[in-house]
C-alpha cells in the first residue's frame, strides 16, 4: 500500500450530512492503482468517540467532489451518531448539522 496526504482540504461527510471530519490520508494498492480507504481525523461534532481516526473503505464512498467526500451513514459508529444527531437548543449550537423538515 502507498499512501499519501490530500493537499486540499477535503472533508468526509455521511449522507445525512454528519460532518466527520478532514480526510489526512489517502491509501492506495500499489498493485492497481486503486484507491483502498480514505483515513479522517475525527471532527469536533463527534470528539472522543472514535480513539484515533476513523478509515473508511472505498466502498462506503457514495459521491466524491473536490471539496468533500460523501459517506454511507452506516459508516459512523451507532453510539457517536445519536450523539451527533441529537437535538439542540439553539440553531447555532447545531450549525454543523443539515437540518431536514
Amino acid at each position: 500500500m502507498n499512501t499519501f496526504i490530500p493537499k486540499s482540504k477535503l472533508c468526509a461527510i455521511t449522507k445525512s450530512g454528519i460532518d466527520l471530519g478532514k480526510v489526512t490520508s489517502i491509501e492506495i494498492d500499489a498493485a492497481t492503482g486503486r484507491i483502498t480507504s480514505f483515513h479522517v481525523a475525527s471532527s469536533h461534532v463527534i470528539p472522543r468517540l472514535l480513539e484515533s481516526e476513523l478509515i473508511i473503505s472505498w466502498h462506503q464512498v457514495i459521491e466524491w467532489d473536490k471539496d468533500k467526500i460523501m459517506v454511507a451513514d452506516t459508516v459512523v459508529p451507532a453510539e457517536a451518531k445519536n450523539i451527533a444527531v441529537a437535538p439542540s437548543p439553539t440553531k447555532k449550537a447545531g450549525a454543523h448539522f443539515k437540518e431536514t423538515y
